[in-house]
């Protein structure tokens, strides 16, 4: 091969090989893994041709009798060091996960109970405009808590941060649930329905959740709080489904 040390210097031909070899094998057993073979064979030819430095875009190289300027550097920006497991940390679990798997695998089931209702008869033949949006409820809030239960792994494996990952999520559902509740509230009121005790139930579970939320996002950012605002807003769902049976028996 041919190569350079210094401008205006003529090229140097192949050095010779067992000089060069003891070279590279005193380079490997100094440096160990540190330093793979075709880079200590670099290494050795710069130090044989007395090079004034050597060009290279890995930040491990040692610079032992030689130096080693990373290219980045020369842009002036340090080259990062290697981050060892940064990937398999981002990868690992969020503490809390099963629970929160946990919750979303019951609200499907909750989901499920919209079935049962499709074949309950209430007295009369035919259900109030309220019974009927207490059914859609079933089903809208029991996927609402499958989403928002898995939400918090989504955002945990882009922020790495448990704390941050339950504001962030919090915030987001909080939002969220404040306009459904908005939502269903006109609606109940314009179908004109009594106020009943099952009514103010689910009048008061439907905002009790999402101040939960809103306080979670902005003072605790806690799995157990996010846990019980999720727990709260499921049983506007099993509320509604019982209303449903009690109502459908007279």
């Amino acid at each position: 091969m041919w190569c350079t040390n210094r401008p205006g210097k003529s090229p140097r031909t192949t050095l010779p090989a067992p000089c060069l070899a003891t070279t590279i094998t005193g380079r490997k057993s100094r440096h160990g893994s540190r330093l793979r073979l075709p880079d200590a064979l670099v290494l050795a030819t710069a130090l044989h041709l007395k090079a004034d430095r050597v060009l290279t875009t890995d930040s491990r190289w040692p610079g032992a009798g030689v130096t080693v300027e990373v290219l980045a550097d020369l842009a002036g920006v340090r080259a990062p060091a290697p981050e060892v497991g940064c990937a398999r940390d981002r990868l690992r679990g969020m503490p809390g996960e099963p629970l929160l798997l946990g919750i979303a695998a019951i609200a499907v089931i909750v989901a499920g109970f919209t079935a049962v209702t499709t074949t309950l008869v209430p007295p009369g033949g035919s259900w109030h405009p309220v019974m009927r949006i207490r059914q859609r409820a079933i089903v809208s809030t029991s996927f609402n808590v499958m989403f928002e239960s898995l939400a918090p792994s989504i955002v945990f494996a882009w922020l790495g941060d448990v704390r941050a990952t339950f504001v962030v999520a919090s915030a987001g559902v909080a939002v969220y649930a404040t306009g459904v509740v908005v939502w269903r509230a006109r609606q109940l009121l314009r179908a004109s329905g009594k106020l009943t005790g099952t009514a103010m139930v689910l009048y008061a579970l439907g905002p009790t959740a999402t101040v939960l939320f809103w306080v979670n996002a902005f003072a605790f950012g806690s799995l157990a709080l996010y846990a019980l605002a999720l727990c709260v807003q499921l049983t506007v769902a099993v509320v509604s489904f019982y209303s449903l049976v009690s109502a459908a028996q007279g």
